[in-house]
């Protein structure tokens, strides 16, 4: 198994372009938390050839919620449903990591910024969600001070050419 990391530059992901008007990205909300656990769900299954064990989480819910020494922003995108519903399409989440000992040195931050979960629903593949979510995390690491995002990925996942190409635009 080889497991690809790209580090993610920060200053090349001045602020979201999200301009679709039918696609929203917003911070997750407790409310959310069923319809994201779906979602990631729906994602893990879709992956085929046998990948699905071990590329979904074996507690979902425990993915999109801080604890100890780890804080995790979420957002989710929506796509216009039927009526005035809107669908969950995506999942991000930017999960920042406080010190191996759990204090940061005086003057300095060496909190570790990484993804740890980017899925979007199958049917909305390839429509620029996953780059607009991707893109939000980034954004919002580089407010709470990161220069540089880590993603990690398995190079027979469908995600690994996804961040090749965003870390390259």
């Amino acid at each position: 198994m080889t497991v690809l990391r790209h580090s993610l530059q920060i200053t090349a992901y001045a602020e979201n372009r999200a301009d679709s008007s039918q696609i929203c990205v917003r911070a997750l909300t407790q409310s959310d938390i069923p319809e994201a656990i779906e979602t990631l769900a729906r994602a893990c299954r879709s992956v085929g050839g046998g990948l699905a064990k071990g590329y979904c989480p074996a507690n979902p819910s425990a993915e999109i919620v801080s604890r100890r020494g780890r804080q995790v922003l979420a957002w989710m995108a929506f796509v216009a449903g039927q009526g005035l519903r809107q669908q969950p399409a995506g999942l991000v989440t930017l999960v920042i990591a406080e010190s191996r000992n759990g204090k940061r040195p005086s003057g300095g931050d060496d909190r570790r910024f990484s993804i740890g979960l980017l899925l979007v629903d199958p049917k909305h593949r390839r429509s620029g969600i996953g780059t607009m979510l991707a893109s939000q995390a980034v954004v919002e690491a580089g407010r709470q001070g990161a220069g540089q995002v880590e993603v990690e990925t398995r190079a027979d996942w469908p995600a690994a050419a996804f961040w090749e190409a965003f870390r390259n635009r």
